[in-house]
């Protein structure tokens, strides 16, 4: 047990509390676009001290920001430190703990994905891992559907990006029976179809439609504010 501070805190239980705020100002800055400091946060919590938690919050931060600045090195010690404690994290968070380390081994491959023309071969284990922990993570999700949706998207855009687009689109579609107005799900969705249009002869232009219909309904909602080009560029080119 740690010391106590002058309001009778331990020393440890409000690293945890600071930590947690700052991931969340950290949430705040990336939802801006200002992915700069919300990368600079993840040294502030780190720099708290030792704690699992304290740690989960850092590697969270790791995994998402890795993706989106496509930081290979980052994304993997996010693993890492969340693999370190993940005993201690699954007690607190299972749902969380297995959905976010599924997204970090996610992330990983689709970043090798663009580099490695055998990127199935070379990223099986990986895509194993996050199957496996997406799917803990939609088991452990039962008694909380509010989480749904985000795993079920993050496990489609694995789908996805390994090509098996119609296991990409169930998931989207699951996800959308329990929250239809959820914009990445939406985007995603959007994205899915218009390549699944580009791979068949029948009723393409009625996938194109509802692909085009879908992204602007997305755009409209809101999307994260890294995936608003992203799906913009795609708009475009279906309406092209």
């Amino acid at each position: 047990m740690g010391a106590q501070n002058s309001h009778g805190i331990d020393d440890r239980k409000l690293d945890t509390l600071r930590s947690y705020a700052l991931y969340h100002k950290a949430i705040e800055r990336m939802n801006t676009g200002d992915i700069k400091t919300a990368q600079n946060i993840i040294y502030e919590i780190l720099n708290l001290g030792p704690h699992y938690l304290v740690s989960y919050f850092a590697s969270c931060l790791m995994i998402d920001i890795g993706g989106i600045i496509r930081d290979e090195q980052m994304i993997a010690e996010g693993i890492r430190l969340l693999n370190a404690d993940f005993a201690e994290i699954e007690k607190v968070d299972a749902v969380g703990a297995h959905y976010n380390i599924g997204n970090g081994y996610s992330s990983l491959f689709q970043l090798m994905a663009e580099k490695e023309a055998n990127a199935l071969y070379l990223g099986s284990e990986t895509i194993k891992k996050a199957k496996r922990h997406f799917k803990t993570a939609l088991e452990r999700s039962v008694g909380n559907k509010s989480r749904l949706p985000e795993i079920l998207t993050n496990f489609g855009n694995l789908y996805d990006s390994i090509g098996r687009t119609v296991d990409a689109l169930e998931c989207y579609e699951d996800a959308l029976k329990l929250n239809p107005d959820h914009g990445m799900t939406l985007g995603n969705k959007g994205v899915a179809l218009q390549y699944y249009a580009s791979m068949i002869s029948e009723h393409q232009q009625t996938f194109l439609l509802e692909s085009y219909s879908l992204l602007t309904k997305a755009l409209r909602l809101g999307v994260t504010y890294e995936s608003i080009d992203h799906f913009e560029r795609h708009r475009n080119a279906v309406k092209n």
